[in-house]
């Protein structure tokens, strides 16, 4: 069926080659929804006062902001190596499914951190938090989980 698809006696490769733009694109769009909940959330520690002072006072907010923002650099540059690679037709099943294991898992975290931070507010549905929470929840599924991808790195490893 691959074959008839692509008209390439390799069907198999051209669509694995279609999966891997696809793995990467969505490591591309996780990672820049892991940046924008990272600066919204900043920009609300910065504004929100309790208890008399902005909450970005607190060291336990500034650390989670911190661990949020290197999480979100991790991701993007994990995505963008993965992309290049694919992009310039270099091997690179190892980065895609590097990159689809790690930034998954590490977008959820800046996700869950960026409710932390906002506390109630991030999960009201007039807030983008929930938005991008979903989307980063159902992310980790499409084109396989961590689990299978972290295998895939192991196998590639020769594990």
């Amino acid at each position: 069926v691959v074959n008839c698809l692509s008209g390439d006696p390799d069907g198999w490769g051209v669509l694995q080659r279609a999966l891997a733009r696809g793995i990467v694109t969505l490591c591309a769009y996780l990672a820049g929804a892991g940046q924008k909940v990272v600066d919204l959330s900043v920009e609300y520690a910065k504004t929100r006062v309790q208890f008399g002072r902005p909450i970005s006072a607190f060291q336990a907010v500034r650390h989670r902001c911190a661990d949020m923002a290197a999480d979100a650099l991790g991701a993007r540059f994990l995505a963008y190596e993965a992309a290049w690679m694919v992009s310039e037709g270099l091997p690179a099943e190892l980065e895609v499914s590097n990159a689809k294991a790690w930034v998954g898992d590490a977008v959820w975290d800046v996700m869950a951190g960026g409710h932390q931070v906002h506390g109630a507010i991030g999960f009201t549905e007039e807030h983008p938090m929930p938005l991008y929470s979903r989307r980063a929840k159902v992310s980790q599924s499409i084109f396989g989980n961590a689990d299978l991808h972290r295998e895939r790195v192991a196998n590639l490893l020769g594990l």
